[in-house]
C-alpha cells in the first residue's frame, strides 16, 4: 500500500500535464529538436484558448446521474475529502476550503434530511511532504462552528481514495454495516465518482453515487477563456482521474475499469 502511494506521488510529477510540456519544451530545446519544440509549443498555444480538459471529465462527469428521487432511509453517508486546504487553514487558524468545496457544503442539508443516518468524513493527508495537514481535521472545525461537530464521525488516516474506503469501515459506529442495502450515499466530485465507487464497492460497500461539484461543459468556440492556468488544470483533473482509475483497476482496487450505474 505505501509503494503505491509513493509511486503514484512520484509518477504524477511528471504524468501532469502542464509539468510534462515544460519537460518536453526544456529538452526539445535542450536538443535543438525543432519539431518538437514546436508541436509543444502549439499545444500550450491551444490550451491557452481552449480548455481541452472538458473533453476528458464528460464522461467522467455524466456516469453516475446520482439519484433521480432520494430515499426514505439510507444506512449512512460516506462525504470523501479533498475539498479542505489544510495547511491554509492551520496557517491562517480558520477552515479554507477549494472548488471542491461542495463535498463538504452537501454535508448540511444531508443531515437535516436524515437526521438519524451515520455520517463518516473520510481523509487524511494525501501529501509526503506534510503529512500533518489533515483534511478531516479541517471539516471538524468548521462543523464545529456550525455546532454539530459531535453529529460526525471524523476519519483521518487515509491518504487516498483506496485508503478512504478501508479506514471508513475501521469507524463504522456500533451496529452499522457497509453491507446494508439501503445503501450508504457516497458524497465526491462528479470527476471522481466512478473511481469511489468501484474502490467502494470492491471492498463490500453498498453504495449510492451522490456527485457533486461538476466541471465540464460541451467544449464550443464561443467557450469564455479562462487561460493556460485555468486550462491546463482541467486538462490535469481529466488526466490524473483515467490513469487512477487504469492503475487502481489493474493493481486489483477495483472490479471494474469504468463502472456503471448497476453494481457487477
Amino acid at each position: 500500500m505505501d509503494l503505491f502511494f509513493w509511486l503514484s506521488k512520484a509518477f504524477w510529477v511528471v504524468a501532469n500535464p502542464g509539468n510534462l510540456l515544460i519537460f518536453i519544451l526544456i529538452i526539445a530545446l535542450l536538443m535543438g529538436w525543432r519539431m518538437l519544440t514546436a508541436l509543444t509549443v502549439s499545444m500550450l498555444t491551444v490550451l491557452v484558448f481552449y480548455p481541452l480538459g472538458h473533453l476528458l471529465l464528460q464522461p467522467l462527469e455524466s456516469r453516475f446521474a446520482g439519484p433521480e428521487q432520494m430515499p426514505q432511509e439510507i444506512a449512512g453517508i460516506i462525504v470523501l475529502g479533498g475539498g479542505e486546504e489544510a495547511e491554509l487553514s492551520a496557517y491562517w487558524n480558520s477552515p479554507q476550503f477549494n472548488s471542491s468545496a461542495d463535498r463538504i457544503m452537501s454535508i448540511l442539508p444531508l443531515i437535516r434530511q436524515y437526521p438519524d443516518a451515520p455520517v463518516i468524513v473520510t481523509g487524511g493527508s494525501g501529501s509526503v511532504l506534510k503529512p500533518d495537514f489533515r483534511g478531516a481535521d479541517v471539516v471538524q472545525s468548521w462543523m464545529a462552528a456550525q455546532g454539530l461537530e459531535g453529529r460526525l464521525i471524523y476519519e483521518r488516516d487515509s491518504r487516498n481514495t483506496f485508503e478512504n474506503a478501508i479506514y471508513s469501515a475501521d469507524v463504522l459506529p456500533e451496529g452499522a454495516d457497509i453491507a446494508d442495502q439501503k445503501g450508504w450515499l457516497l458524497v465526491t466530485s462528479a470527476f471522481h465518482m466512478p473511481r469511489s465507487v468501484s474502490i467502494y464497492r470492491k471492498q463490500g460497500w453498498q453504495v449510492i453515487p451522490y456527485p457533486t461539484d461538476y466541471y465540464s461543459k460541451p467544449l464550443s468556440l464561443s467557450e469564455p477563456k479562462t487561460g493556460l492556468g485555468g486550462n491546463l488544470r482541467l486538462l490535469s483533473l481529466g488526466v490524473r482521474e483515467w490513469l487512477g482509475l487504469t492503475a487502481y483497476y489493474f493493481t486489483d482496487k477495483t472490479d471494474s475499469w469504468f463502472p456503471s450505474e448497476q453494481a457487477p
